[in-house]
């Protein structure tokens, strides 16, 4: 798949990864490159991180459906991981874990808002609620924690015999600096990573992307997230 994901890259996109510029609109090169892939290899094998209710602010609810990925889908907020479930209750080859990802095993503190007038596109929790979308003012008083079971990304995809996959995506709330840096990408090799950049520092997410190009991965950027590909 590499050498088609190469193909697939024009002229153009290339040049905004090496001026470092921004795509203008978030997903738009994410949307793109995905497009043409499954036009190619339609049924990838993905595992995505901090999944939600897998519709909310989902970048590929549809392609799952639509091609019918098979995949690892990881949420650690049991009352949206219930929602997830259900959201996906007619797909037989998905995978769900209800736990967080982290660089070592055991139990760590979940932090999300327990307000009930809160819609499904604000259900999101985090183990860094001093960062992100949690650590605004009209949060401050709804906030649980709550401690859930974690455990690394490379112990998942042994469990699950995945350790050779092609998109991984992560929307960790703050998180990502710490759980990115912490992959071995010589055990883990996903063809794509797709992270949230949003509620991480400038020097976070260049921290990531110099990461990542130690082991051949080149990072497009967009508004909210980055797309890293090896090449």
């Amino acid at each position: 798949m590499i050498n088609v994901i190469k193909k697939m890259i024009p002229f153009s996109w290339r040049l905004h990864m090496y001026l470092g510029e921004k795509f203008k609109k978030d997903g738009e090169f994410f949307d793109l490159l995905i497009n043409k892939i499954c036009k190619k290899e339609p049924k990838l094998k993905f595992i995505q991180i901090g999944e939600n209710d897998g519709i909310s602010c989902d970048p590929i609810h549809e392609f799952v459906k639509k091609y019918n990925w098979n995949g690892v889908l990881i949420e650690p907020e049991p009352k949206v991981n219930k929602l997830l479930r259900k959201n996906y209750i007619d797909r037989d080859n998905l995978i769900f874990e209800n736990m967080a990802i982290a660089d070592f095993k055991g139990e760590i503190s979940l932090s999300f808002s327990n307000d009930p007038s809160l819609d499904s596109n604000k259900l999101f929790s985090t183990v860094t609620p001093h960062k992100g979308i949690l650590s605004r003012s009209n949060y401050i008083n709804s906030i649980e924690t709550i401690q859930v079971p974690c455990d690394t990304l490379e112990n998942i995809c042994k469990k699950h015999e995945l350790l050779d996959f092609d998109l991984l995506l992560i929307d960790v709330e703050g998180y990502e600096n710490n759980l990115i840096c912490s992959i071995d990408f010589n055990i883990v090799k996903p063809k794509i990573i797709h992270f949230e950049h949003a509620h991480i520092t400038y020097n976070e997410h260049q921290n990531i992307i110099d990461y990542l190009r130690r082991f051949d991965y080149k990072t497009f950027i967009e508004k909210d997230n980055s797309t890293s590909i090896l090449y």
